[in-house]
């Protein structure tokens, strides 16, 4: 028997925080999903399901799960997580940062916040700038059977780096070290908490990127680089 949306609606309910993973999607009232990117509407759901199971932990992450799937399906995900970021977790994350602004107007955090957003904002935005304007741009030439080599796989792991979830861990640290009168109210608890959960996001959406989605590349430049005429 196929899987269906009866089957996410259970593990939502036996895992909250895989919600994450269906906010990107648009899942219709028939049931279906709005994925374009995929081969067919069964493996589609089976990718989804897989995803949300990843939002119990990362410690048993396997890779040759989520290889199976096409470079589209994979692209897909990877493109709907960057607008997610952009129309829902940063907003969220920036009317946080106001409601700790509000109850503390005069406590020095409220700067360090305003900074921290500011910069961390713009470090994501220019991080995925760069994958869709060069990296996603490329991968879809390789799927296709090459074109111009005006970037590689090397190229991206120059550009990339894991600064941006740093940035997270410290700020956290920093209130509940150095304020904790500031960590005590309801303002920070629900500040904390959408910076978790976005943690949780990036970690797996980079998981997929570093382990899947560039393994997948890698092996199409190996396979083209091979061809004679390269």
């Amino acid at each position: 028997m196929p899987r269906t949306i009866h089957t996410i609606r259970s593990m939502f309910h036996f895992e909250p925080l895989s919600e994450l993973a269906l906010q990107r999607y648009a899942i219709n009232s028939d049931g279906s999903v709005d994925f374009k990117g995929g081969d067919n509407g069964e493996l589609e759901v089976d990718f989804i399901l897989e995803l949300m199971e990843l939002y119990t932990g990362l410690d048993n992450f396997q890779a040759e799960r989520f290889s199976q799937y096409s470079i589209s399906t994979i692209l897909e995900y990877l493109e709907r997580t960057h607008a997610f970021y952009e129309s829902t977790l940063l907003p969220k994350i920036e009317q946080s940062i106001i409601g700790i602004k509000k109850l503390f107007p005069d406590h020095p955090i409220s700067g360090v916040l305003e900074s921290f957003f500011q910069s961390y904002r713009k470090e994501l935005l220019s991080h995925i700038d760069m994958e869709e304007t060069k990296l996603f741009p490329y991968a879809r030439r390789l799927a296709h059977g090459g074109g111009a080599r005006d970037f590689s796989v090397a190229d991206f792991h120059d550009m990339h780096s894991h600064e941006v979830e740093d940035s997270l861990d410290k700020i956290i640290n920093e209130i509940e070290t150095n304020h904790p009168e500031v960590a005590r109210s309801f303002a920070y608890r629900a500040f904390h908490t959408i910076l978790q959960q976005f943690r949780l996001d990036l970690e797996i959406h980079h998981h997929i990127e570093e382990k899947v989605f560039i393994e997948m590349l890698t092996l199409l430049e190996e396979e083209q680089d091979s061809l004679p005429f390269q």
